[in-house]
């Protein structure tokens, strides 16, 4: 019996040892397949769009936010296969477009297509929330500073010295056209302050009514992108005293409004696509895809040019980043502006 459990007691020591010895030696490699797993598939391309997609633009037919939205509307037409439309929708001063897309379904097919005057009406409450709350920015597609000051070629002035000593003489009786609340209502008021002016302040509405207000001889000044005037100035029929620029602009033979009197207002003017919150972010993407490519093509580019104006595409992160900067430059002339009228 003894000699049975010492032998017992020896193989239980041996199988001790075995499993010891095993345990410190690598796992065994597994041999490879011949046939390896298949690598995963990149995510196909999303089904967008499959329908006419539609650009709503808080402006009347012929200014330069209808045409130059109508050469971008042509190009993405092409690039993305589906047609993409402009839908005219002036009134309130951007609230009436704004309305009508916010109650549509976010789902991708309609978009905003305007300008810097989405900044200008969030900055004075003029919507129910503010603009970053309504929209993500799409991309920004380009602009310049080609914002003039024009009269009829009929009027006394040929220069924009001759004008504002006039009106310093007659304060008040020079009527001059805006938009209430837009862009080109803070530029005049901003004139006023800083040159010791007072215009009479006339609301007419968009580029398109104010050029026509002042062929008609409705008003006697004009504030306006020089696009939608430049045919006038070629046909001789209005004269263009002045450009609110830092420094010239090429290709237009018109001083700067700071060189002829000192008055350094000045007017960065730009286009923004933006898609209603909850929209698809994959589809704000690829909308912001085609129009880097296309905002450059021979027919955005051309359409811009008419207003001085240049592509400069911005898309995600930097365009809303450029957007916060703009809003943050045009804070001052909102704050004058609700001096004087708040």
């Amino acid at each position: 019996m003894k000699k049975m459990l010492a032998l017992l007691l020896a193989l239980c020591m041996v199988f001790a040892l075995c499993a010891c010895g095993n345990s410190a030696q690598p796992a065994p490699t597994q041999a490879p397949s011949e046939d390896p797993a298949p690598e995963t598939d990149a995510p196909e391309d999303i089904a967008w769009p499959e329908e006419a997609i539609e650009f709503v633009i808080p402006a009347n037919p012929g200014g330069d936010t209808d045409l130059t939205s109508r050469g971008l509307a042509a190009s993405l037409t092409e690039t993305l296969g589906q047609t993409v439309s402009v839908l005219n929708m002036a009134g309130g001063s951007g609230t009436v477009a704004i309305n009508e897309l916010l109650g549509r379904e976010a789902d991708g097919y309609s978009a905003l297509y305007w300008h810097v005057d989405l900044l200008l009406g969030s900055l004075l409450d003029r919507f129910d929330k503010p603009w970053d709350e309504m929209f993500d920015i799409c991309a920004v597609t380009g602009g310049g500073s080609s914002t003039a000051i024009f009269v009829n070629s009929n009027s006394p002035w040929n220069t924009i010295e001759e004008l504002f000593d006039y009106v310093k003489e007659h304060p008040g009786e020079v009527s001059i056209a805006t938009e209430t609340g837009a862009s080109t209502h803070m530029l005049i008021v901003d004139m006023e302050e800083k040159g010791g002016l007072e215009f009479n302040i006339c609301s007419i509405g968009g580029g398109a009514d104010r050029a026509t207000a002042l062929l008609g001889g409705d008003v006697d000044v004009n504030v306006s992108v020089y696009g939608s005037c430049a045919p006038y100035v070629e046909s001789g029929d209005m004269r263009c005293l002045a450009v609110l620029a830092d420094e010239p602009v090429e290709g237009l033979d018109v001083p700067t409004l700071k060189e002829a009197t000192g008055i350094d207002t000045v007017w960065t003017h730009f286009y923004i696509v933006a898609f209603p919150k909850g929209t698809d972010p994959a589809i704000v993407s690829k909308m912001a895809e085609a129009i880097e490519k296309d905002a450059y093509t021979d027919n955005y580019v051309s359409v811009l040019s008419n207003y001085f104006f240049t592509p400069d595409v911005k898309t995600g992160q930097e365009a809303q980043d450029y957007v916060y900067e703009m809003q943050d430059y045009f804070q001052q002339l909102v704050d004058q502006y609700n001096a004087r009228y708040n």
